[in-house]
């Protein structure tokens, strides 16, 4: 009989110890895979602790919960936040509870641009066994209502499958700054190129129409501290409030330094994104120099375009530090008989330090237009035709006579050799 009872109670603990424990597997379907929503209603940035105080955890607002860790190695984070304006977040892992880093690229959300992915719903995947694994919502803007709601779900069965939601979070899409104030100092930060190149896009967006001042560089880097580097492209950030974008050109390179020259006095706030060509791919240069300076061969590609509709001299681009204009394109006609001249300078109508584009620094030894042809026309729009010889001078038409003068032109503005 009491052989009897021993193999009851042997086969009793067998049986208990087959069991999964709560404390190691909460949310789990099995040994290796865990799923648990970790933030509820979340409106400002925050960080998933590493451990729960308790075996059940309900995320609030302020409180999310804990990434379950049962040695599960694919890991999936997905996201609603329709409310928000804007937000990043990615996945990060620890070997000591301490010192975090990134194991997956951020997911980027803003409502107004389109390069964002996937508006108010987005996620992120990561591959590999850590002792510790957090979600970071890096940035919340304007996450009233309904906040941001977002699940984990990791196995160490299969890697995760391509979907639209995780395409959302790509290496090759880097996030610059993110529902940043414009007028606040911004520190140079360092990119590395996922495809060893610097090909590819920024895209701009502000709150509000960008206020004026604002620019951006790109410089080729070889080291961190910049030592060395030269710039790619430098730009006047136009004053709207739609998407932009300005393509930058392709050099091969392990590393790009992205700084921004802050706006004047203003409440507004960007997002910008560097988006990488993939390897094997060219971005349209339209606002920057393929190839190097453009003496060595490269094609200017004007990215803006101003018209004209003047009957007095007057300023027609204005003059950023650093940079010089190149014109792809100019056309105007006149009403009648004048002298008209494209000049740079400074000042209002280009008074001081003036000199000629084409032609001299008056309306008198620019083009002298007469009954019989009252129109210029130069350029396609691809390839400089013309340029300011002295950075950061503004661009201005000198008319003879008060009749009309109408047309436009192509242009943009690159940083000085």
């Amino acid at each position: 009989m009491s052989n009897i009872l021993r193999a009851v109670a042997g086969a009793a603990i067998l049986a208990a110890l087959a069991l999964p424990s709560l404390g190691q597997n909460l949310g789990s379907v099995t040994l290796g895979t865990a799923q648990a929503q970790v933030f509820s209603g979340q409106t400002t940035a925050a960080v998933t602790p590493n451990s729960n105080p308790a075996l059940q955890c309900t995320p609030t607002n302020g409180s999310p919960c804990a990434i379950p860790n049962n040695g599960q190695s694919v890991h999936t984070l997905v996201y609603s936040g329709g409310s928000c304006t804007s937000l990043d977040m990615r996945l990060e892992a620890s070997y000591d509870g301490s010192t975090f880093f990134n194991i997956s690229s951020d997911a980027l959300d803003n409502s107004a641009n389109a390069v964002s992915g996937l508006a108010g719903f987005g996620g992120v995947t990561a591959v590999g066994y850590y002792p510790v694994i957090r979600a970071n919502l890096v940035k919340a803007v304007g996450c009233g209502g309904a906040g941001v709601n977002a699940f984990y779900s990791g196995t160490a069965a299969t890697t995760p499958t391509t979907s639209a939601i995780t395409q959302q979070a790509s290496g090759y899409r880097v996030p610059v700054t993110i529902a940043t104030v414009t007028s606040a100092a911004f520190s140079t930060i360092v990119i590395p190129t996922p495809f060893g190149s610097s090909a590819g896009s920024l895209f701009v967006q502000c709150s509000a129409a960008c206020a004026a001042g604002g620019a951006y560089s790109v410089l080729l880097a070889p080291t961190d501290s910049g030592i060395g580097s030269r710039v790619l492209s430098n730009v006047a950030i136009a004053q709207v409030s739609t998407l932009q974008r300005f393509d930058i050109p392709a050099v091969n390179t392990n590393r790009v330094l992205v700084s921004l020259t802050p706006t004047g006095a203003s409440a507004n706030t960007w997002t910008i994104v560097y988006q990488f060509a993939p390897q094997g791919q060219t971005s349209l240069i339209r606002n920057s120099t393929q190839g190097g300076n453009s003496s060595s061969g490269a094609v200017t590609a004007c990215d803006q375009f101003t018209p004209i509709n003047t009957t007095a001299s007057v300023q027609i681009g204005t003059g950023v530090a650093g940079t010089v204009f190149h014109i792809c394109s100019f056309e105007i006609l006149a009403s009648a008989a004048e002298n008209v001249a494209l000049v740079e300078g400074t000042g209002a109508t280009c008074g001081t330090s003036t000199a000629g584009v084409f032609g001299g620094a008056t309306a008198a030894t620019g083009w002298n237009l007469t009954a019989g042809n009252l129109q210029i026309s130069l350029g396609s729009g691809f390839g400089f035709i013309g340029k300011t010889a002295t950075a950061g001078d503004s661009l201005c038409l000198l008319v003879s006579a008060a009749s009309q003068v109408s047309g436009g032109f192509t242009w943009t503005q690159l940083q000085n050799p």
